[in-house]
């Protein structure tokens, strides 16, 4: 992988993520790792949630694999569930080997997002908390590949409701929300 990044190989595109010439994309564990310190930060947010990474091919299709690689070329496969996600759990030891994560797909071809979802709930309901944590995750851990000064996951602290309404109803649902699960 080293001699790749050397020769040009792989061209950056964006930070933590590079394009790899051919049907793969890779993704360096540091910056899922960068979206678990967020997460763990923030988990006020959505106190009983779960931090997963998911793949989402473009069409959507089956046969989705990951693997990581190290620097010294050993590498690993990572299962993936149905829904093609996985934890960070199961990348345990990788913050060592300066690893990067290869998806079978080339970048024009999937996404990467975190998920954050309560347990407990329908598949089909989402809480307020366990949105605005995902949203932190992608843009503070830059997973969305996103700017994350352009994306408002939370109230600005300063507004006044005569000053911006959206922000004045963000705040309302954030004080709403306190005290609930």
């Amino acid at each position: 992988m080293l001699a790749m990044l050397a020769t040009g190989a792989l061209a950056a595109e964006t930070p933590g993520r590079l394009r790899a010439q051919g049907k793969e994309s890779v993704y360096a564990y540091a910056e899922l790792a960068k979206g678990r310190e967020v997460f763990d930060a923030f988990r006020a947010l959505a106190p009983g949630a779960e931090l997963r990474y998911r793949l989402y091919p473009h069409p959507p299709r089956q046969g989705v694999s990951l693997s990581w690689r190290d620097g010294g070329n050993i590498r690993g496969l990572v299962r993936l569930a149905g829904d093609n996600s996985f934890t960070m759990a199961q990348l345990a030891g990788l913050e060592r080997r300066n690893a990067w994560l290869v998806a079978s797909l080339s970048p024009t071809e999937l996404s990467w997002r975190p998920v954050v979802r309560s347990s407990g709930l329908p598949a089909n309901v989402r809480r307020l908390g366990d949105l605005r944590l995902e949203c932190l995750v992608g843009a503070q851990g830059r997973v969305s590949l996103r700017d994350e000064r352009k994306i408002a996951c939370l109230p600005p602290p300063n507004a006044t409701c005569q000053d911006d309404v959206v922000a004045c109803a963000r705040r309302a649902s954030v004080g709403l929300g306190r005290g609930h699960a």
